[in-house]
């Protein structure tokens, strides 16, 4: 492999040294200049496997690019989606390495990314969520691919701890042998969280249905998606709990549009952008992903799918990608800010720190969640039939 980087056009560069890079997501062009290098990372197939010590140059050159496309208009979405496809590409490296050291797979595996990872939706300094789907092997074999595939899940985690992907707090990671599976005990992992009745497990679940396979054997991860879809269908109870859970974290505004703070402790005057914010409007577009059989995880390609199928108002599918557009941006600037001052990297934020226009702008967005929450709970608990 090689490493090459990429840099967005600013106003001073000539138009011949540039290159465009598309997006696949939403079709839109970034160009480059192929004269410096050194701005993002992309690795390319080649005749030499990456060290994890290259590896995590790239990584680092990555994560630290982030605010320099921000201030040149890259939107967070087409961001996250960007930093996604080199993350993407880094683990890639590091399947392939870990490969080489244990030598071919007994039998066809594919890589899975969950949670924000599996949406394309990463931050500064997104935590490791993985897991490792193989083939049902025969009785024989089962033994010794489950030996193959749990080591094999442990060595990568470890190399992406060392290009830096940090670890998952909540222990979704490939190294725990409860998310190394062949493809039936991942099919009835999924029966048991639609089927079960415990509100509590479909939270834990949650992460699971933003999954997307990128390395290996890709048509197990289509396998799954197909499975599941049938499954949502035979059991719509399962989309009442769901739309509870959805609705759950209601934003931080008070009767009179005022904010909502932490009172006191470490985050007095603060809230969670995060679980405020960003998230009711992941919950939202996830429910009606799966509600009606969308296999997309990104969430403003959610929202688009949704849209463009009749299944959400355009203005209702509208307000919340630019919601959840200028949030994100807004939880991206912050975490930077605090990367730069050597605070510890969280979702927390004082509305008193931003301008009147962004003030105004987060309470409108606010606004638009509560509405479109308000919507989901009474439409989809009194009503039959289509939502909204």
């Amino acid at each position: 492999m090689i490493v090459s980087f990429l840099r967005v056009w600013g106003p001073s560069m000539p138009a011949d040294n540039a290159t465009l890079v598309a997006d696949k997501k939403t079709g839109r062009s970034i160009a480059v200049d192929e004269r410096d290098l050194s701005f993002l990372g992309q690795v390319r197939p080649g005749p030499c496997l990456l060290d994890p010590t290259t590896l995590r140059q790239a990584h680092e050159q990555a994560q630290g690019s982030i605010p320099r496309l921000l201030d040149q208009g890259v939107r967070a979405g087409q961001l996250g989606r960007l930093l996604a496809d080199i993350n993407d590409r880094l683990v890639r490296g590091v399947l392939q390495w870990v490969e080489a050291e244990m030598g071919p797979p007994p039998r066809p595996y594919c890589w899975l990314l969950l949670g924000s990872e599996g949406r394309r939706e990463q931050t500064f300094k997104t935590d490791q969520d993985n897991a490792l789907i193989y083939a049902d092997p025969s009785v024989r074999l089962a033994g010794s691919c489950r030996t193959y595939f749990l080591e094999f899940g442990r060595r990568v985690v470890t190399k992406l701890i060392d290009v830096g992907f940090p670890p998952c707090p909540g222990d979704f990671m490939a190294d725990n042998p409860r998310w190394v599976q062949p493809w039936r005990d991942w099919s009835n992992y999924f029966c048991r969280w639609v089927t079960d009745l415990d509100p509590a497990k479909i939270v834990e679940a949650l992460l699971f249905f933003d999954l997307r396979g990128i390395y290996g054997d890709l048509t197990l991860v289509e396998r799954l998606h197909e499975f599941v879809t049938h499954l949502i269908v035979e059991n719509p109870r399962f989309l009442c709990r769901l739309s509870h859970l959805s609705t759950r974290q209601a934003p931080p505004l008070g009767f009179l549009g005022h904010f909502v703070l932490e009172p006191d402790g470490e985050h007095e005057a603060e809230f969670d952008l995060k679980c405020r914010g960003t998230m009711p409007v992941v919950d939202l577009a996830r429910f009606f992903a799966l509600r009606h059989g969308l296999t997309e995880t990104n969430t403003l390609s959610r929202l688009e799918q949704l849209k463009a199928s009749g299944h959400l108002p355009p203005a209702r599918a509208a307000e919340l990608a630019q919601t959840f557009e200028f949030m994100l941006t807004l939880r991206i600037r912050r975490q930077w800010e605090q990367f730069q001052t050597g605070q510890p990297v969280s979702n927390y934020l004082n509305p008193a720190h931003l301008s009147a226009l962004d003030r105004r702008m987060l309470r409108q967005g606010f606004k638009v969640i509560a509405h479109a929450q308000a919507n989901l709970k009474e439409a989809y608990h009194v009503k039959v039939g289509r939502l909204f």
